[in-house]
């Protein structure tokens, strides 16, 4: 984890706190991958709207897609490969669908700018983690190549600013000797209601 990231352990008794290194880790991982296949969905769907193709290459195969439900479907399965190894039997029942990289930047790019992660346990099997991201405008990164093709044609003027829009509840039990996903809750920043999320 980044140095962007604070962790929050006050609602974890004493006897579960070594459980943590275990517990949070991994997950931090997890987001921090997706955060990167997040934005690069998103700017390979700029650039298919803005050029019409997307060519891209991997392990010496080369991939064009002229299509946007094309370009859907990959990265649907990118996703699928990336979290459902992840999730319980339960949460892969429940799961609808698997959606993201709906706007740009992800919001787990706050492990980068800031975010404070609090655990929550209260048994040896289950836990709670939200990742709530700092308040306030964070600048884009204008030495991002990616980024400057992003705002190319954006309508305001510099200096350009984002903020998170959403924060994150993670519900994860033991499963097969593994702390895995077994629920995802958002909500606005400053909302006090949290929304099951069964598109995760």
């Amino acid at each position: 984890m980044t140095e962007a990231v604070k962790i929050d352990l006050t609602n974890v008794s004493e006897k579960f706190r070594p459980v943590a290194e275990d517990i949070l880790p991994p997950l931090a991982n997890l987001l921090e991958e997706l955060y990167r296949l997040e934005n690069d969905y998103f700017i390979q769907s700029k650039r298919l709207y803005r050029k019409g193709r997307v060519i891209s290459f991997h392990e010496g195969i080369r991939e064009e897609i002229t299509n946007d439900e094309d370009l859907k479907a990959k990265f649907k399965m990118l996703y699928r490969q990336l979290l459902d190894s992840h999730y319980t039997p339960k949460f892969l029942t429940q799961q609808r669908d698997c959606i993201h990289g709906t706007h740009y930047p992800s919001d787990f790019k706050c492990l980068h700018t800031g975010c404070t992660i609090v655990l929550t346990m209260k048994s040896a099997g289950k836990a709670t983690i939200d990742l709530l991201p700092n308040h306030g405008s964070i600048p884009y990164d204008m030495s991002d190549s990616d980024v400057r093709f992003m705002l190319e044609k954006a309508t305001t003027k510099p200096p350009y600013f984002y903020e998170y829009l959403l924060k994150y509840r993670f519900t994860i039990k033991i499963d097969e000797d593994r702390w895995k996903i077994d629920a995802v809750h958002n909500a606005g920043l400053n909302d006090t209601r949290w929304r099951r999320d069964y598109y995760f």
